[in-house]
């Protein structure tokens, strides 16, 4: 945000992401997240859009030390670094799909009923 106008994003705020990004992340993970062993999968307490919000600001800082991780720790999985961003942008879809999917399905019959009634 800037003095001038306040609706206009800071200089050096990230471009928005957009929401197809989202959903094509969450499908390339879908399948190998299901073929996970349940004894293998830990339940977290988080708030997932927070957490996603902060992995993808990070992603592009973190990635850029990928050639000094992989040199100091061999035995680290550098894959997790380079895939950080497609789990935050696959976080935050499923966390809005659950979301939606909670919610009690709205009552369109009676709203559209109300609608037809106005004046």
């Amino acid at each position: 945000m800037t003095m001038n106008n306040p609706g206009a994003p800071a200089p050096d705020a990230p471009a928005p992401i957009p929401q197809l990004r989202f959903t094509q992340a969450l499908d390339s993970i879908r399948t190998p997240a299901a073929a996970l062993p349940k004894d293998e999968v830990l339940q977290i307490t988080l708030d997932p859009q927070a957490a996603a919000t902060t992995a993808i600001g990070c992603a592009t800082k973190i990635l850029a030390h990928q050639a000094e991780v992989a040199e100091q720790l061999p035995q680290f999985d550098i894959n997790h670094m380079t895939r950080l961003e497609t789990l935050a942008l696959a976080l935050g879809s499923a966390d809005v799909h659950y979301k939606a999917a909670s919610k009690p399905a709205e009552p369109v019959q009676e709203l559209a009923e109300k609608l037809i009634k106005m004046p």
